[in-house]
């Protein structure tokens, strides 16, 4: 094997120029070589591979002769990396990063951004800090803690060889919005990302990126009000310099610590925001624009779920103001979370501003009743009303709103008096949905007018049944309510000893379900949360899985139990214990991020089944267990579907429809949905008049602009029935569906769109169809028939008329519907 022919290949050139010029005048002198480094050799693992090698929470000396090759994207120049390089596995489209710890400063003179690096990783160790995978030399001790070293400046050559000339790397173009899946972002943690649209949430003009000597978390947030920590050292060159106000793109490594999701830039070239703001709680709505709730039939709602200090951004309520500068906002004060509506300045004009709630479905109820609390601060001229109305739409001055008669805390000159409950407000005089607001109102003048809302309630009291069936489960617990008990649809949550359940919790945006033992003066604690029920009888694949975080894990323990017979009743279930592997228990403090269990084979049982984490606490020593992800999805048989109605079939998302029909030359994508948040659905229609195999068709999105050519394939498999459609969903779309029809989130990446992002349907690697310009950005939506930004927010269907896919985006062939219409999903007709 050649050895590298210089490793400091920079510092020798620096060297032969500063001898040129001590050196005799000689217009014939020999100009000094310049070394390109050439490593004779081939990489035989992967960074990827290497990385799950590791075991969270452990120390692994790696005893292959592995060699892993990658770019470098790090630089210390700037001083915000420090004894560290962060090797990703392409130049561009990485599927893989690694920190690399070595004792040395200054690498960046050593390995230049985009130089190729190969790594003899045989002798070094694999270890982690607090869920961030890290390569390093050896081991140490710190009191009863054991870290990861760095790879000394002495057996650097021995390990790391460099290959070529640095070249540019490309960084991946990825939206915060994108980055909510967490395996997505899981898969680009080390990696250097373009962030595509953000902007830094509390930038004021004075606001840094860090402080002097103490490294910071500064917030970036995107149009929809999804966010991402960047982290800044405060011995950068730049910790001083004051945040942008602006919004643009930003380029960074990603990173994490435990369940926190970071980024840390390079220099201040990574950052170019000088476009306008946007408002990043409501995703760029404009005052008084308010979105049709979705209907529900309980809300409960203690506002533990909000960021201090931020807009209000509750799942499916209406945020707006009519005048002045302020909305309800998130507030906290030693522990209690409140929306607090506030007129801090009497300089301001007149303020109104609105909190309303979902739409509430009251036409089943047999008890109507809708509560909430109020607290009054500095309340001279404020007030605060609560109204009702059955026809909310698009605009908050548009709708018919009746004044409830409620029990509204009086005004007072006195600072915070106590919570004051209004009093239940009956609505029984009402059916259908209805929606609740709260108006607040401050007049010009006004000193210091607040009202603060909490433990917004509204339950219907019907009797529920016995127990629930579900067919598909798909939990990532993102609707449990912070510090509250766990209010699942149609879960059980219950103790037989101890004083806890398990209860919602949210860290940094990621929420889970956690059972817990806080105090050793507790009793001995067993929590239990039971699944719905898992109907298996025509289930041909039967997996469950979820994933599993121990915290501080001496001597407590989490069960995963099954059972065929159970009524509510913990005690009388037969409960059978289940084999999983959990995440492995830590004496000293909290286990590094959430270890997969694995799948769950249910191939055994039938009929309705339930699962059960049992969560047993110590008496003596804290502990807890944290659960989230968890699903259970089988695929069905499909049956006889009596001749055309739409039902199951073998392949997931599949929904048959009318098997006779004929005519279309291809696939063609017949519906698109764009909503709120991440419902958002892509559907593959056949009406060729055969069966279609799918393995010959893939989907692309040019997200921001992008080539098809430039796009991820994401390749689509199984069977497509004539008559049939294929339903795409993203694995966090949470609207309701069709009665029958169903969707497949296996395919998740083809619904990273948001209305400005062109979707191409390809055969055999040719694109046959398309959904918007390929390679034109044009802002954040496209217009059709009419109808202005119709590809966001809103849901198209392709005409009846249209029997043929095109090429080119023919906007006359799509008819626009409101945002979230659902009803089409599953099916689609065509003459």
């Amino acid at each position: 094997m050649k050895s590298i022919k210089k490793f400091f290949y920079a510092a020798m050139i620096a060297a032969g120029l500063a001898t040129s010029f001590v050196a005799c005048v000689d217009n014939d002198f020999d100009q000094p070589e310049i070394y390109v480094p050439e490593f004779d050799g081939q990489s035989n693992t992967t960074i990827s591979d290497l990385k799950a090698k590791h075991t969270a929470g452990q120390f692994e000396t790696i005893e292959e002769d592995l060699i892993i090759e990658g770019y470098v994207v790090s630089d210390d120049t700037e001083g915000n990396f420090y004894k560290q390089i962060i090797v990703q596995d392409s130049r561009e489209g990485a599927t893989g990063g690694i920190e690399v710890k070595i004792n040395e400063k200054g690498l960046s003179a050593m390995m230049k951004t985009g130089q190729q690096v190969f790594i003899k990783v045989k002798g070094l160790v694999l270890g982690d800090y607090n869920g961030l995978i890290q390569l390093g030399g050896s081991t140490y001790q710190d009191g009863d803690y054991t870290n990861l070293a760095g790879i000394e400046s002495a057996l650097i050559n021995e390990h790391i060889f460099l290959n070529g000339n640095p070249i540019d790397i490309q960084p991946k173009e990825v939206s915060l919005e994108e980055l909510k899946d967490n395996d997505l972002y899981n898969s680009l943690v080390s990696t250097l990302v373009k962030i595509t649209s953000a902007q830094f949430k509390d930038a004021d003009g004075t606001l840094t990126y860090a402080e002097d000597s103490k490294s910071m978390n500064r917030t970036i947030e995107g149009p929809k009000g999804n966010k991402l920590i960047v982290r800044n050292s405060g011995y950068s060159k730049f910790w001083d310099v004051a945040l942008p106000q602006g919004s643009g793109t930003i380029v960074g490594i990603l990173s994490k610590f435990g369940n926190d999701k970071q980024m840390m830039i390079r220099s201040l070239e990574d950052v170019d925001m000088t476009g306008e703001r946007f408002d990043g709680s409501t995703g760029g709505g404009s005052a008084g624009e308010v979105t049709l709730g979705t209907a529900v039939n309980s809300l409960n709602e203690t506002f533990d779920a909000i960021v201090n200090y931020e807009d209000v951004a509750f799942e499916g309520w209406n945020n707006v103001y009519t005048e002045g500068t302020r909305k309800w906002q998130g507030k906290e004060y030693n522990g209690t979370k409140y929306a607090q509506a506030s007129e801090y300045n009497s300089e301001d004009a007149k303020n109104v501003c609105w909190l309303i709630t979902p739409g509430l479905d009251v036409t089943n109820a047999e008890n109507k009743i809708f509560n909430f609390e109020t607290k009054n601060g500095y309340n001279t001229g404020a007030t605060l009303k609560v109204l009702i109305s059955t026809d909310l739409a698009t605009d908050v001055n548009s709708a018919t709103w009746t004044e409830l008669s409620a029990n509204i805390a009086s005004g007072t000159a006195d600072k915070y008096s106590d919570w004051v409950k209004s009093g239940d407000i009956d609505l029984s005089g009402y059916n259908g949905v209805v929606y609740i607001a709260f108006k607040y109102e401050a007049e010009v003048g006004t000193t210091g007018g607040t009202f603060q809302i909490d433990n917004v309630t509204f339950n219907v009291a019907a009797t529920p049944p016995a127990d629930v069936t579900v067919t598909e489960l798909n939990e990532t617990f993102d609707n449990v309510t912070a510090d509250s008990d766990v209010a699942l649809e149609g879960w059980f949550v219950g103790t037989t000893a101890g004083d806890r359940n398990w209860i919602g919790k949210e860290y940094n945006t990621n929420k889970y379900i956690q059972a817990s033992a806080y105090k050793s003066e507790l009793a001995s604690m067993e929590a239990w949360v039971v699944t719905p029920g898992l109907d298996l009888s025509a289930a041909t694949n039967k997996n469950f899985s979820f994933e599993s975080n121990a915290g501080y894990s001496k001597d407590e323990t989490l069960e995963v139990f099954i059972a065929t017979d159970f009524n509510k009743d913990l005690a009388t279930a037969n409960w059978q214990p289940l084999t999983v592997t959990l995440a492995p228990k830590n004496a000293t403090g909290y286990n590094s991020g959430y270890t997969h269990s694995g799948d769950i084979d249910l191939s055994s049982y039938s009929g309705t089944v339930h699962i059960a984490f049992k969560y047993t606490g110590s008496t003596t020593n804290t502990g807890t267990w944290q659960i989230d992800n968890v699903k259970f999805n089988y695929t069905a048989d499909g049956g006889d579907t009596g001749g055309g109605d739409t039902g199951g079939d073998t392949t997931p998302g599949v929904n048959l429809g009318d098997d006779s029909v004929s005519g279309a030359t291809d696939l063609f994508i017949s519906e698109y949905l764009e909503g709120s948040s991440n419902n958002k659905y892509l559907e593959i229609y056949n009406g060729t008049g055969a069966e279609v195999d799918l393995s010959n068709y893939s989907i692309k999105v040019g997200a921001n602009g992008k080539m098809f050519a430039d796009a991820t394939d994401i390749p689509l498999s199984g069977k497509l029935p004539n008559g049939a459609t294929l339903l795409i969903a993203n694995s966090q779309a949470a609207l309701s569906l069709p009665e029958g029809v169903t969707a497949t989130t296996e395919y998740n990446t083809a619904t990273y769109f948001n209305g400005d992002d062109a979707v191409a349907l390809l055969k055999s690697g040719t694109v046959i169809d398309v959904f918007g310009v390929e390679g034109e950005d044009p802002g954040s939506s496209w217009d059709v028939e009419g109808v202005t930004g119709a590809t966001a927010n809103h849901t198209l269907t392709r005409k009846a008329s249209v029997s043929a896919p095109n090429t080119t985006w023919t906007t006359s062939e799509w008819e626009v519907k409101d945002n979230e219409t659902v009803s089409g999903l599953g099916s689609h007709t065509m003459n």
